[in-house]
């Protein structure tokens, strides 16, 4: 009885340290690609707002994904969460991109804003991804384990 509850406990020990390093591996990748995007477009402090973008990405992600991962119905509730979030990371870049077409008033302003908003959208998503495949390998191996 009480090695049953051992096993529990360490199971949801385990259960935390993911989404603890899930949390950390996915905000430093998309950070990654942020600065590999900063140094290919010789970018200088208007890539402050992409690097704190990426951490406040991964919050959410993985906020969004842990309630997921309790419902515990299935990983479909992942994957469609997963799409959801780098769905919207891409429109709120694309949005933020015509706005500025839009107020610049020409094409060359997309030249400064596009590498930026390009590296905030693909590090969103690359951040995203990260927590997806951590949590969703997870929740199978779990769902093995109990089956």
């Amino acid at each position: 009885m009480a090695r049953a509850g051992l096993n529990e406990d360490r199971a949801t020990m385990k259960t935390a340290l993911l989404f603890f390093f899930a949390f950390l591996l996915s905000a430093f990748g998309g950070s990654l690609v942020v600065q590999i995007a900063a140094e290919m477009a010789r970018g200088d402090m208007e890539y402050i707002l992409a690097f704190m973008a990426i951490p406040f990405f991964a919050l959410v992600a993985v906020v969004v994904l842990a309630l997921c991962y309790g419902l515990g119905s299935g990983p479909r509730p992942l994957d469609l969460a997963a799409l959801i979030m780098a769905g919207i990371v891409i429109a709120l870049c694309a949005a933020a991109i015509g706005l500025d077409v839009k107020t610049m008033g020409s094409a060359q302003a997309m030249r400064k804003t596009l590498p930026l908003l390009g590296s905030m959208a693909l590090g969103g998503c690359l951040t995203i991804a990260i927590q997806w495949w951590l949590i969703r390998r997870r929740f199978l191996r779990r769902a093995a384990q109990v089956a």
